[in-house]
C-alpha cells in the first residue's frame, strides 16, 4: 500500500509534467510510446481484481468505465490529471486523498486498491476519445532477471513488451 501511495504522491516531487513509474520487478524490453496523435496511450491487460473497482466507486462515487485493466506494472502519469484526481477525492471525502484511499479499502481483501487502475480509469472516463488502449503483452517469469541472456530477451521481445519477475522463488511481493 505504501508504494502505491508513494507513486501517487510522487507528483509533488516530479520536475516534469509527465513522469513514468515502473514497478521494481518489471523490465520494459521493447520501445514504448505513451502519447501519439494527441492521445494518451495506456498499456492494458484483460483481467483485474474486482475489489479495485469497489474502491474506485467508493473514492469517486461512480462506476469505473473499466474498458480493460490498466494494471500493467508501469504507467506514464500526467501531474495535471493526477492532481485533478486527488482533488476530486479530497472534495468528495473532506480529507487528504491518501487518507480517503486508506479509509476506502476493504482491509480483509488481499487486493483492495490499485493506483494504476484508479488513475487509468479516471483519465479514461474524463475523455475516452483522448485515450488509446494497447495490449501490454507482459510476461511473468519465475526465473531471476540475471539468468536471461541477451538472445533470450530478444526472443521474448518478439512477443512481449515487458517482463515481470514477481513470482521468483525466495521473493515475496507485498499485496497491492
Amino acid at each position: 500500500m505504501y508504494q502505491q501511495l508513494l507513486k501517487l504522491g510522487s507528483s509533488s516531487i516530479a520536475t516534469q509534467r509527465h513522469f513514468l513509474v515502473v514497478d521494481a520487478d518489471t523490465v520494459l524490453i521493447r520501445p514504448h510510446r505513451f502519447y501519439a496523435d494527441g492521445k494518451h496511450l495506456f498499456y492494458c491487460r484483460s483481467w483485474s481484481q474486482p475489489e479495485y473497482f469497489v474502491t474506485y466507486r467508493k473514492l469517486l462515487g461512480k462506476k469505473a468505465p473499466r474498458p480493460r485493466s490498466f494494471v500493467t506494472h508501469y504507467m506514464l502519469f500526467d501531474k495535471t490529471k493526477l492532481r485533478s484526481l486527488k482533488n476530486k477525492i479530497e472534495a468528495k471525502h473532506g480529507t487528504k486523498w491518501y487518507k480517503a484511499i486508506l479509509r476506502s479499502i476493504n482491509r480483509k481483501k488481499q487486493f483492495g486498491f490499485s493506483e494504476f487502475e484508479t488513475y487509468g480509469n479516471y483519465v479514461y472516463s474524463a475523455n475516452p476519445g483522448k485515450a488509446r488502449l494497447k495490449s501490454a503483452l507482459n510476461k511473468s517469469l519465475s526465473t531471476s532477471p540475471s539468468a536471461l541472456s541477451g538472445s533470450t530477451i530478444g526472443k521474448l521481445a518478439q512477443r512481449y513488451r515487458s517482463l515481470s519477475f514477481h513470482k521468483r522463488k525466495g521473493y515475496t511481493r507485498s499485496a497491492k
